[in-house]
């Protein structure tokens, strides 16, 4: 059970936005050598900092609420669709390159920012007692 007390609720969600920070640098942010040494392979999250910082800001609006797990789960849905593209791009298929680039550049950014905004609007209750607005015949 997570605290209730709101000044616990911030030190957690602190504590797990420096936590996600720790891994980042450490697990996604790994430099691999060959066992000659000749070869360095640097790993890094799927989409680096246009993932880390809104997972940041997720968790510690929303300690209690995993909303940067479905962050990470949608970055690597999206990473696997670029790469799908990029496969179908380098087999001939001209679409492929196109797909590749909306992804890589606009809707990672676009689903960071929707997730982090409908995540603020669900914790603050921001749209609670809004209709939407009909249409007039």
């Amino acid at each position: 059970m997570l605290p209730a007390d709101p000044v616990r609720r911030w030190l957690l969600g602190v504590g797990l936005a420096g936590l996600l920070l720790g891994l980042y640098f450490t697990v996604w942010g790994t430099t691999v050598r060959s066992a000659s040494g000749d070869r360095t392979v640097s790993h890094t999250a799927p989409a680096g900092v246009r993932f880390l910082l809104p997972a940041l800001f997720l968790a510690v609006v929303a300690p209690r609420r995993p909303y940067w797990l479905v962050l990470w789960a949608g970055h690597c849905g999206l990473a696997l669709l670029s790469l799908a593209a990029l496969a179908l791009g380098l087999w001939g298929v001209a679409v492929g390159f196109a797909v590749h680039a909306v992804a890589s550049r606009y809707l990672v950014d676009a689903f960071s920012l929707g997730v982090a905004v409908i995540g603020t609007v669900r914790v603050f209750g921001l749209g609670e007692g809004m209709s939407p607005p009909r249409a007039s015949s």
